[in-house]
């Protein structure tokens, strides 16, 4: 059984480690760990930012926890539908030494309820490249290419059956 939480202040640091390593080992492959891409991504990945990104309302940041250690697996963040915004899925990544085992899935699976839960009706993402089929497989379309940030897919899918 995977455990999801809240993520809290005190995580910040192991939540920095995850991103960094998980951007570092899982996507650069997929990006030719070209290294003017890799810091540009990397340059938000703080502490600080963490902090800030969990304690703003509009978002919702989780976490999912190894059963056997206890050390973060994975982590999610969403940000809320509002007004004429879509509900986004702004982060969800894992531990290189936990894909595949459902913490991804986990993660996604709750940030969609939640949303659904505050009434999203759609839900949008900029999905790396190495993670599109992650999203696709979970019901997300491809929709672009932003030529603004040609890093990432832009994929939307929808909550209404």
């Amino acid at each position: 059984m995977t455990v999801t939480r809240l993520a809290r202040p005190a995580d910040a640091s192991a939540i920095v480690e995850l991103l960094r390593a998980s951007i570092l080992v899982l996507c650069g492959p997929a990006y030719r760990n070209d290294a003017e891409i890799m810091n540009a991504w990397l340059e938000n990945k703080t502490e600080e930012n963490m902090v800030r990104w969990m304690s703003d309302p509009s978002n919702r940041m989780i976490i999912s926890i190894e059963e056997d250690s206890g050390a973060v697996a994975g982590v999610g963040l969403s940000r809320s539908p509002f007004k004429s915004d879509p509900a986004k899925i702004l982060l969800c990544y894992v531990h290189p030494k936990n894909v595949r085992k459902g913490y991804g899935s986990s993660l996604i699976a709750n940030l969609e309820e939640d949303l659904k839960y505050q009434g999203a009706v759609d839900i949008v993402t900029n999905a790396t490249l190495n993670s599109a089929n992650f999203y696709l497989r979970r019901g997300y379309v491809a929709k672009a290419v932003d030529l603004n940030n040609p890093i990432s897919i832009h994929m939307t899918k929808s909550l209404v059956n």
